[in-house]
């Protein structure tokens, strides 16, 4: 993970019931499925809420916000998108790494590149598309369609299919 997500808790674990907020804007790397990612160099927005749950437990919530690039899977070409990834995550520690594989660095520290991570990758559209009305590409020459029309007869489809197509249609 990256160092510049490590965030130092000593303070708010001394304090129980203590609160920080920490907004900053920071680069990171490794976001990305095969249709939709994070530019490595585009800076995600944090705005998180540090709470002290107790002398050893931390809860960490609040917004990561950036600007996805997908590959539209109908026309194959990129578009990009605001996100907004609503996160939660209480840090406990556990001798030295947290319950559920968060690292501690000497118990004073969370690092917050798991929970950016997981939280980013669920934002994520599966079947990304450029816009809603996308008209794909034509599956016999592969002209845009939303360019306009390339002339091609419409594809009448699978004829094994024509009698489930005539009951649709009777």
């Amino acid at each position: 993970m990256r160092d510049e997500l490590v965030v130092t808790v000593s303070e708010l674990l001394s304090n129980p019931g203590s609160r920080r907020r920490l907004t900053f804007d920071q680069p990171v790397g490794g976001l990305k499925q095969e249709l939709v990612r994070v530019e490595p160099d585009d800076p995600l927005h944090f705005d998180l809420l540090f709470e002290a749950v107790d002398g050893e437990s931390v809860h960490v919530r609040g917004e990561i916000s950036g600007r996805l690039v997908v590959t539209c899977r109908r026309c194959l070409n990129e578009a990009s998108a605001p996100f907004k990834a609503e996160v939660s995550e209480v840090y406990r520690p556990t001798h030295d790494v947290w319950e559920e594989g968060y690292v501690v660095t000497d118990g004073k520290q969370v690092d917050l590149g798991v929970l950016t991570h997981e939280g980013v990758l669920l934002e994520m559209p599966i079947n990304p598309t450029c816009r809603e009305d996308c008209a794909g590409l034509c599956p016999s020459c592969g002209k845009d369609l939303n360019e306009g029309d390339c002339g091609c007869a419409p594809d009448e489809g699978d004829d094994r299919w024509g009698p489930l197509r005539d009951l649709l249609q009777g």
